[in-house]
């Protein structure tokens, strides 16, 4: 007896005939009503395992990231470069609506901004404030709201979304972030402009909250939004600064006049380089 006999020879008691007789439109709408409840269930299944497949293969790309991540300073084949395509590529993919009107002014993952100096009206005092000005006019010739914002860890606001702006002369990608770090933020992303030395920029803009959890970890990263911090990262953080010897090479600066060749960084989380460098400022 297969699904369907079985299913019909339930149902039987309630036709007058003992079966749903398909020209009567009272046992035809009665039929209905007792199908349609597997039917809704059938198709949450099927919705349910297609958003899990949905969720798995996002968890696969970003894993594949995070791969490459590990492989940069060893293997010469994979670049900053060709990394920070990928995160612009899932940022792109996986962060669609938190983008909205930033993809109207840079439709792809890497887009050209030709002849940027066009859309520079001041000259600044560096590169980085010209570029600033040229991606806001350029994004208003693009017909989204845009404005400049003299503030630190934002530089521009494109249809209200922070950018933070990163700027290189050669083929390269920029990731120095002095005392700032990526926010937890869906909302914000850092705009890498690639190429300033030459009459066309190279964008990728990435995600700021994408940024933050591959960079910390997700252990930490969740921690975080949890305790608002992290002992695991304290004592990251504890262990590092127990490897660098402070008064030794301030005192040699001060009696030699020469600062010692010796450690001054650290790492933490997953891919994160604590770097100091230290001023002596005579008053």
């Amino acid at each position: 007896m297969d699904v369907l006999e079985k299913f019909l020879n339930n149902i039987s008691y309630k036709f007058p005939k003992g079966y749903p007789d398909m020209n009567d439109p009272e046992d035809v709408e009665l039929l209905e009503s007792l199908i349609k409840p597997y039917i809704l269930e059938v198709d949450q299944s099927e919705e349910e395992s297609s958003e899990e497949l949905a969720v798995s293969t996002q968890q696969q790309e970003l894993q594949k990231i995070i791969d490459v991540i590990g492989k940069v300073e060893s293997d010469d084949k994979i670049t900053k470069t060709k990394l920070f395509d990928l995160l612009a590529e899932y940022t792109y993919k996986y962060y669609n609506s938190e983008l909205g009107n930033i993809k109207k002014v840079f439709p792809n993952p890497i887009s050209t901004l030709e002849d940027w100096r066009d859309y520079v009206e001041r000259k600044e005092s560096n590169v980085g404030k010209e570029i600033e000005q040229a991606v806001e006019l350029y994004s208003q010739e693009q017909g989204v709201e845009a404005s400049s914002i003299r503030g630190k860890g934002t530089d521009v606001n494109i249809d209200g979304k922070e950018i933070e702006i990163k700027s290189a002369s050669g083929n390269t990608v920029t990731t120095m972030l002095q005392t700032s770090f990526y926010k937890n933020n869906p909302n914000k992303f850092y705009l890498f402009a690639s190429n300033s030395s030459r009459s066309d920029l190279t964008i990728r803009i990435v995600s700021s909250e994408l940024l933050y959890k591959i960079s910390l970890g997700d252990d930490i990263a969740d921690e975080l939004a949890t305790n608002k911090q992290s002992q695991k990262l304290l004592d990251q953080i504890n262990t590092g600064l127990e490897t660098l010897d402070f008064p030794h090479l301030i005192q040699t600066s001060l009696t030699t006049g020469e600062s010692l060749d010796v450690k001054k960084s650290f790492k933490v989380g997953k891919n994160i380089k604590i770097r100091f460098v230290i001023y002596i400022e005579p008053q």
